[in-house]
């Protein structure tokens, strides 16, 4: 009976290995007044904070649709609150954006105790996000919106409180920023993300 169990065992935590094969995670964050520079948003993004892209399972394999489909239904309004406010679609509709992000990217999460399904990516992604809150951190640094600044002074502000993270600039303004984390949400350096600001930037205001 015993070893029949640990049988069962093994072939569980195989399955989750399975599942969750994917190495890491790249938290993606948008500023919404560089976006919509170039968009005509219908949506805006909450103030004193970077919108957010996406939590994306990355490296290794089976890290992009996996073929489970959104299913708003199956979302609590709490977290579906929350998503309307920092996970806006800006310049398409919230629920296409979330569809398209669960599609891609959540059908493939496998959060550290075995959670799955869209409540468990999307407030997991959130929580993420607000503890990153990388409006603040750059607040910290002494870098607010309505400035502009030199790349490498956002980039060290960043570097410094999450390590070597991504970055990308529209028409010399800052639009997204990249951060990676292991598969317990610890801060790590990217080694997939690239940089595509220099110079002199803007950070647009509201």
């Amino acid at each position: 009976m015993n070893s029949r169990l640990s049988v069962i065992a093994l072939f569980a935590l195989f399955a989750t290995i399975s599942a969750q094969s994917y190495q890491y995670y790249v938290l993606a964050v948008e500023w919404a007044p560089t976006v919509c520079q170039s968009n005509s948003c219908s949506e805006e993004g909450a103030s004193h904070w970077w919108n957010m892209h996406g939590l994306w399972p990355s490296g290794g394999s089976n890290y992009e649709n996996c073929g489970d489909e959104f299913n708003e239904n199956s979302i609590t309004q709490s977290t579906l609150n929350d998503m309307q406010t920092y996970w806006s679609g800006l310049y398409t509709p919230g629920e296409s954006f979330w569809e398209h992000e669960y599609d891609k990217h959540g059908s493939c999460f496998v959060g550290p105790n075995g959670q799955k399904g869209d409540e468990a990516f999307f407030s997991t992604a959130l929580s993420v996000a607000q503890q990153a809150d990388i409006y603040g951190a750059l607040s910290s640094a002494g870098i607010v919106p309505g400035n502009s600044y030199d790349a490498h002074d956002i980039i060290n502000a960043i570097h410094k409180s999450f390590g070597y993270s991504g970055f990308a600039c529209q028409k010399g303004a800052i639009q997204q920023i990249e951060i990676c984390l292991d598969l317990n949400f610890n801060y790590i350096d990217c080694s997939g993300t690239g940089n595509t600001c220099s110079g002199t930037v803007n950070y647009p205001s509201n």
